[in-house]
C-alpha cells in the first residue's frame, strides 16, 4: 500500500470515528445527518434548497423533507430570495443558533477529553497539516479536476 493510500485511508477512519463519537447519545435528540446540516447553514449563514440537495448528494425532494422536519422542530426558517423567487433561502432560527452553539460546545469538550494527551505543538502541527489538506483539495476542486 502506498503512502497516498495509506492517507485515504486514514482520513476516512478519522471522518468515520469523529462522526460515531460525535452522535447524539439522547435516543429523541435530532439525527446526526440534520446536525450536519445545522452546522452547515450555521457556518455560511444562509443556504438554498439546492445547496442542501449538492452538499449530501440528495434529490431536491429529499432535501425539502429535512428543511420541513427542521422547520416544525423550529431550528430553520425558509425565505423566497427578494430578487428571484423562486430560489428559497435557509437559515437557523434563533433556537436552532442555539442548538447548534451548544452541541458546538459539546463537541469541544469531547474531543478536549480525547485529546488531552497530546501537546500544544502536536494539536498545532495537527491543525495546520489537516488544514494545508483542506487547502490543497479545494484548490484542486477549484480548478475543476475533481471527480
Amino acid at each position: 500500500m502506498n503512502r497516498y493510500e495509506q492517507l485515504i485511508i486514514s482520513i476516512k477512519q478519522l471522518y468515520e470515528l469523529s462522526s460515531e463519537v460525535s452522535k447524539p447519545t439522547e435516543p429523541d435528540d435530532i439525527p446526526d445527518n440534520y446536525v450536519f446540516l445545522l452546522f452547515m447553514i450555521y457556518r455560511k449563514g444562509t443556504v438554498k434548497t439546492t445547496d442542501l440537495s449538492d452538499y449530501f448528494s440528495i434529490t431536491p425532494g429529499a432535501a425539502t423533507s429535512i428543511a420541513d422536519k427542521l422547520e416544525r422542530l423550529e431550528l430553520i426558517d425558509r425565505n423566497r430570495d427578494a430578487q428571484d423567487r423562486r430560489i428559497i433561502q435557509i437559515q437557523l432560527t434563533e433556537k436552532g443558533q442555539k442548538y447548534v452553539e451548544q452541541r458546538k460546545k459539546e463537541h469541544i469538550a469531547l474531543f478536549q477529553d480525547i485529546l488531552q494527551d497530546y501537546s500544544e505543538e502536536e494539536l498545532e502541527a495537527s491543525i495546520q497539516i489537516l488544514n494545508k489538506l483542506s487547502g490543497s483539495i479545494s484548490s484542486y476542486q477549484q480548478k475543476g479536476r475533481l471527480l
